[in-house]
């Protein structure tokens, strides 16, 4: 009968411990990511008029002029991702390699733009060159498969 008790005593100081440790900051659950906020009306702007756009050479040039004009927005992260996204709509995939290692870069990217041009840092430079030379076929980017 002791053991049960004892038992059931270590239990509850568990449930507590559990309990107690939910309620710190540290092992809750983590605080909302910050939102990007646009810091002027012309940012606001250029940001929507960078998203709202459908053409993905435009969108790329949009895309860049926000990155200069506006170097400490909180939507450069964002802008990286879509001008990465335009440029691969155009298939230009020098400029995808480009900005995803700008992007990368940058002190603001995170870790999803961060993890976008790993595959292509593996490659050595003149393969790399190669196929964004004959990007046109594209046929070099997969390796070929022989069936027996």
């Amino acid at each position: 009968m002791k053991r049960t008790g004892c038992m059931g005593m270590s239990m509850s100081i568990v449930i507590v411990l559990a309990l107690a440790a939910a309620a710190l900051p540290g092992f809750g659950q983590a605080a909302p990511a910050k939102q990007p906020q646009a810091k002027t009306q012309a940012e606001y702007n250029a940001y929507k008029a960078l998203y709202d756009e459908q053409n993905p050479q435009k969108k790329a040039e949009l895309g860049e002029k926000f990155l200069t004009d506006f170097k400490e927005s909180d939507f450069i992260a964002n802008t990286y991702t879509m001008i990465i996204g335009a440029y691969t709509r155009a298939q230009n995939w020098a400029k995808v390699i480009d900005a995803a290692d700008r992007g990368a870069a940058s002190p603001v990217a995170d870790n999803k733009l961060k993890a976008l041009p790993t595959p292509m840092r593996w490659w050595p430079l003149k393969t790399r060159t190669r196929w964004i030379r004959s990007s046109a076929t594209a046929t070099r980017f997969s390796p070929s498969i022989r069936m027996i």
